[in-house]
Parts: structure tokens; sequence; C-alpha cells
């Protein structure tokens, strides 16, 4: 899944703080967490999110320092 215009707004809205891996899977994407976990991993290659530094399998949009 290549990440949309539409997809990539409605994940910036959400992201502002922590969100668990399985929440985003099956409340915001609707995909199984396997392919939400591709998915993520494409945003973090872009740049624009991170995992959390505090806890595993919560991702967050990532601060411009």
């Amino acid at each position: 899944m290549n990440p949309s215009k539409e997809t990539l707004h409605h994940l910036n809205g959400k992201l502002r703080r922590p969100v668990h891996i399985s929440y985003i899977a099956n409340y915001i994407l609707k995909l199984s967490v396997d392919e939400t976990r591709s998915f993520l991993d494409k945003l973090i290659n872009l740049g624009i999110i991170e995992e959390s530094k505090y806890a595993k399998d919560y991702f967050v949009l990532k601060q411009n320092s």
C-alpha cells in the first residue's frame, strides 16, 4: 500500500500522540497488523513518522528539530 494524500492527512491528525499499531491497523487504516507494519515502515523511511522512544509498537509524527 502506497501512502495516499488522504491517508497521510488522516494519520497526521491521529499521530500527534503515540498510538499503538493495533489501533492504527483496526480503526485508522482498517488493515491487518502485518500490512500496517509494512505501511508504517515506508512512512518511517520517508521521515514522516517514528516509533515512540518510550514504548514499542507505538508510533508518532516525527518531530522537526
